[in-house]
């Protein structure tokens, strides 16, 4: 079944953020403990809980978001790592020099955890466009 998604309508928005949070929640509870390791934040189990029970959008699901995007993107940042290739580089009049590229090679752990960062960064997105659909219409009904 193909869903479009309303980006007009803060009822399929939070459909959508309800789908992805269930989607999600088996990977904050079991994967992302071990793919953190002492980054990982206290409250995985309870937000993994609120992702199950589809409330990311509010309370403590949707505060710790946050946080779990910035453990993500350290323990990324820790398993990122610059490697440098030297090559022979040669040019018209046939002289031979050496020449390096740098190359950014990352951990298994990084690459695992790439994709989860991006799903929960687009739940983040989502969440935050309900908020600014709400806003407007509050700002509507004021005038």
């Amino acid at each position: 079944m193909n869903f479009q998604l309303d980006p007009h309508d803060y009822v399929s928005i939070l459909a959508e953020v309800r789908r992805r949070g269930r989607l999600v929640a088996p990977v904050i509870r079991d994967d992302l403990p071990a793919l953190l390791g002492h980054r990982r934040p206290s409250g995985l189990p309870r937000a993994a809980d609120a992702a199950q029970d589809g409330r990311l959008a509010r309370g403590y699901g949707r505060d710790m978001l946050p946080v779990i995007i910035a453990a993500c993107e350290r323990a990324i940042e820790d398993g990122t790592h610059t490697r440098i290739d030297w090559y022979e580089a040669a040019y018209i009049d046939g002289a031979v020099e050496m020449a390096c590229r740098e190359i950014e090679v990352m951990t298994e752990t990084a690459l695992s955890l790439l994709p989860i960062r991006r799903d929960l960064c687009e739940i983040v997105q989502l969440v935050e466009r309900v908020e600014d659909l709400v806003a407007a219409q509050r700002d509507i009904a004021h005038l």
